[in-house]
């Protein structure tokens, strides 16, 4: 499981829809546009604080084991803590 609390940052936008999730920062006008499988990570994540539910609702969305679930959203992460739309605190 991923260990800290993820924030978005404050110059971070977005929006989900049933394609995907489109991301913009206001900060430098770089905007990213999130399809699935990733989307339902940034979904999960935004609309629930409970991680060790997150986990269960991304490894039943995602059909992977748990073990591989915890790595595909860590990659994740990784990717949008580079790209500045996260940060993880703690």
């Amino acid at each position: 499981m991923w260990k800290r609390d993820i924030k978005f940052n404050n110059n971070v936008f977005y929006a989900i829809d049933t394609r995907g999730v489109a991301i913009i920062n206001k900060e430098d006008s770089s905007h990213f546009f999130i399809s699935y499988p990733e989307a339902a990570v940034f979904s999960v994540l935004v609309e629930n604080n409970d991680l060790k539910k997150s986990e269960e609702m991304l490894q039943a969305v995602l059909d992977r084991s748990r073990s591989e679930t915890n790595r595909f959203v860590n990659r994740c992460i990784e990717k949008w803590e580079d790209q500045d739309i996260i940060r993880q605190d703690g």
